[in-house]
């Protein structure tokens, strides 16, 4: 049978969803000096899990992500891949404290409540302020996809979601 719903996702992925359709898909730009400490927000509401990733040409890494508690509805961390570099805060905005070229890229939060049903925020890009990648070089950094290509990675990220969750390779 799941065999089955990711044959369906997949046709309906490549063979529905035109890159007119993939080009309505945008992201919220910001720019940040580097060494400099930056807030992401987080555009989820009403969910009991929040994750926050960051989508670089390996695919998806998470960042970090928080259970709310039963009775006192606080979030906890629950996982963080770097506490001196990252942080939560109490509406579920990523901290990211002194900026370098491997922070750069995309970014998105995801809720998650106990039904399992999953929404993401809106995609946020990070650059340095400028345009450029900390004077190194003009060449786009492995923590971002190349801007031609975006529309593309974002479908291949979708197609690995899609792909985890049908093979229960990523949890929240």
């Amino acid at each position: 049978m799941a065999a089955y719903l990711l044959l369906f996702t997949l046709q309906l992925l490549f063979g529905l969803i035109r890159p007119s359709l993939l080009q309505n898909i945008s992201a919220d730009l910001i720019s940040v000096s580097p060494g400099a400490n930056i807030t992401l927000l987080c555009n989820i509401t009403n969910y009991s899990q929040k994750s926050w990733y960051q989508m670089i040409s390996a695919g998806l890494r998470k960042i970090i992500s928080a259970r709310q508690k039963k009775l006192s509805k606080q979030f906890y961390v629950d996982y963080i891949v770097d506490e001196s570099h990252f942080n939560l805060t109490e509406r579920s905005s990523l901290v990211i404290y002194g900026v370098q070229e491997t922070d750069l890229g995309f970014y998105y939060c995801e809720g998650r409540n106990d039904t399992k049903h999953i929404q993401s925020g809106e995609k946020i890009k990070l650059n340095f302020s400028g345009g450029s990648n900390n004077g190194s070089s003009s060449e786009a950094s492995d923590s971002q996809p190349p801007a031609r290509n975006v529309n593309d990675w974002i479908r291949n990220v979708i197609v690995i979601r899609v792909l985890g969750e049908t093979r229960g390779e990523i949890t929240g």
